[in-house]
C-alpha cells in the first residue's frame, strides 16, 4: 500500500470531522472551536448578537470562537483546490462553492466597501466585530486567488471575486498612508491593533500588501494595481529577506505560515524570472528552517472567553476587552450560563 493510499482515509476523516464540528451551514463559515461535543449545541456559547453589538468582550472577538473564520475559509478553500488537483473528486466542487460563499459573506457584509470582517454570527447571520486584521486579509486574498485560478470557480464567481478584491485594494490605497501610520483601520475608521500593513511591521509581514495588489492585478488586469504591486513588491523582497529564524518567539508560528502563503502567490505573480526566484529562495529558506523552529514555538491554546470570567473576577480587571485573558463582566444575556 502506497503512502497516498494510507493517508487518504485519514485525510478524509479529518476533513469530515472539521466540517461536522466547526462548519455552520447558515453562514458557510468555519468557526474556531466548539464548546460541546453534541453537535446540536456546539456553538451555544458563541457571542450573542447583543454582545457583538456591544463589541464584547473585545472589538476583535478574540477568544470567542469568531475571530478567525476568514483565515479558516481561506485556508480551507486553498486546501480544496489542492484536493481537486490531486484527486479530481467531483464532490470537491460543491464543498468549495460553500466555503467560497462564507468568504464572500465576510468580504461583502460590511457597510464599508472593502472591509473584510473576521466572522459573522450564526445566530442572526448578520452580526460581526468591527476590527479585523492583516492575517485575515492575507488568507482572504490567497484563498480567492487559488479559487479564481482553479477549474472549480465559474465565471459568475470570478466576476464577484474581481469586485471583492478591487474594493479591498481600493480600501488599502485609501487607508495605507503615512497619515494613518499605515493602518487600514476598524470599520469605523479608528486605528486597530493588528491592522498595520507597512512601515513599523515585522519582516514577515511586508509581503501582505503587495499580495493584495498583485492578486487584484491578476484578477482584473488593471495597470493601476500592477504598478502598485510592483512598487511594494520590490521593497518587500528586501524587507522579507530580513526574517530571522534564530529568535523563536514565545507564540505560535502561524505568522511564518501566512508569510509562505503570501510568498507562494507573489512568486506566481512575479513578472520576471529574477523576482520569481527571489521569492522562491525566501520560501525555501523558511521551509528548511521551519521544523526546528516549529518545535520550539509556544503551543498554548487559547481558552474560550467565557472560561476566563472567573480569572477576571479574581483579578478585578477587564483584561479581555483589551485582548488579554479575563474579564470582570458577564453579559446579561448569559447571566444563567457558566
Amino acid at each position: 500500500m502506497s503512502s497516498l493510499e494510507k493517508l487518504t482515509p485519514w485525510a478524509e476523516k479529518a476533513w469530515q470531522t472539521g466540517m461536522e464540528r466547526l462548519y455552520h451551514e447558515k453562514t458557510n463559515l468555519i468557526y474556531d472551536f466548539i464548546t460541546d461535543y453534541d453537535t446540536r449545541h456546539r456553538f451555544d456559547l458563541l457571542p450573542t448578537p447583543a454582545e457583538i453589538r456591544d463589541q464584547y468582550p473585545n472589538p476583535n472577538g478574540w477568544a470567542t470562537g469568531m475571530e478567525d473564520s476568514t483565515i479558516n475559509g481561506g485556508v480551507m478553500l486553498a486546501c480544496l483546490c489542492d484536493r481537486f488537483t490531486a484527486t479530481g473528486d467531483p464532490r470537491v466542487r460543491k464543498e468549495a462553492a460553500l466555503i467560497y460563499q462564507g468568504l464572500k459573506l465576510c468580504g461583502c457584509i460590511s457597510r464599508e466597501p472593502g472591509f473584510v470582517v473576521r466572522s459573522v454570527s450564526p445566530f442572526d447571520g448578520a452580526s460581526y466585530y468591527i476590527e479585523t486584521s492583516r492575517d485575515q486579509l492575507t488568507h482572504f486574498a490567497h484563498g480567492l486567488w487559488r479559487y479564481f485560478n482553479s477549474p472549480l470557480a465559474d465565471e459568475h464567481q470570478k466576476t464577484e471575486m474581481q469586485d471583492m478584491m478591487t474594493r479591498l485594494a481600493e480600501r488599502m490605497l485609501r487607508r495605507i498612508t503615512p497619515e494613518n501610520d499605515y493602518h487600514f483601520g476598524r470599520e469605523d475608521g479608528s486605528p486597530g491593533l493588528p491592522d498595520r500593513m507597512w512601515g513599523a511591521i515585522s519582516a514577515h509581514e511586508f509581503a501582505r500588501l503587495p499580495l493584495i495588489y498583485g492578486v487584484t492585478w491578476q484578477m482584473t488586469g488593471s495597470d493601476q494595481w500592477r504598478k502598485l504591486h510592483l512598487e511594494y513588491a520590490r521593497t518587500a523582497i528586501e524587507r522579507c529577506a530580513a526574517v530571522r529564524l534564530d529568535n523563536v518567539p514565545a507564540r505560535p508560528c502561524y505568522g511564518l505560515f501566512q508569510h509562505q502563503y503570501a510568498l507562494e502567490a507573489l512568486a506566481a505573480l512575479a513578472p520576471d524570472a529574477d523576482m520569481r526566484e527571489a521569492w522562491r529562495c525566501q520560501m525555501r529558506r523558511i521551509a528548511e528552517a521551519m521544523p526546528p523552529y516549529a518545535a520550539k514555538c509556544n503551543r498554548t491554546f487559547q481558552k474560550h472567553w467565557r472560561q476566563t470570567l472567573a480569572f477576571g473576577r479574581m483579578a478585578g480587571g477587564d483584561g479581555m476587552r483589551n485582548g488579554a485573558a479575563g474579564t470582570g463582566r458577564k453579559h446579561p444575556d448569559h447571566a444563567d450560563k457558566p
